[in-house]
């Protein structure tokens, strides 16, 4: 499986000291007319085929997980299987951070811990957390990811609403 179409700007899983490795589901079809990419975030529609969280939603869809491969853009349901690595509640994910406009900025400047923000696109197969948007909210701030100096970032520590974890809450 070629991953040369993920972007590292996605969101990622945070490995932890447990050492526990993300667990990939498989079994679940794209749906017709997808074009998400590998290392975006999607959810599972209500005959449980991959499709991405369009910006739109906010809120309005679980997450299921990490695509763990491209959809094919076939205008055929039940196309080709997409593995997804499952996020649930307990699964912290790194995210970058940015405003309305999609500009980024530390996370620890515009996100408070224990709050939950939405997500947006900021451009095709890219997605950033939404410092701004409150009103439909996916993903709790855990707190920044500092680099080697102690500086602050784009990227933060987020772990999903357990209302809005597609494996879990349903």
């Amino acid at each position: 499986m070629a991953v040369t179409s993920w972007d590292p700007r996605n969101p990622r899983i945070q490995p932890h000291a447990g050492g526990s490795i993300p667990q990939i589901v498989y079994g679940r079809d794209e749906d017709a007319s997808e074009t998400f990419k590998a290392g975006e975030l999607v959810y599972l529609d209500a005959t449980g085929q991959v499709n991405s969280i369009p910006d739109s939603s906010g809120g309005t869809v679980p997450v299921a997980g990490i695509a763990m491969k491209d959809a094919t853009t076939t205008s055929a349901s039940n196309a080709i299987e997409i593995p997804i690595m499952m996020i649930t509640p307990e699964t912290e994910i790194l995210i970058q951070v940015a405003n309305n406009s999609g500009t980024l900025e530390a996370s620890d400047a515009a996100c408070y811990p224990g709050l939950a923000y939405d997500l947006q696109a900021v451009s095709t197969n890219l997605q950033y957390i939404n410092s701004f948007d409150k009103t439909n909210p996916l993903f709790v701030y855990v707190g920044p990811v500092l680099n080697a100096a102690g500086a602050s970032t784009y990227w933060g520590r987020f772990r999903l609403k357990y209302v809005e974890s597609q494996f879990t809450a349903e």
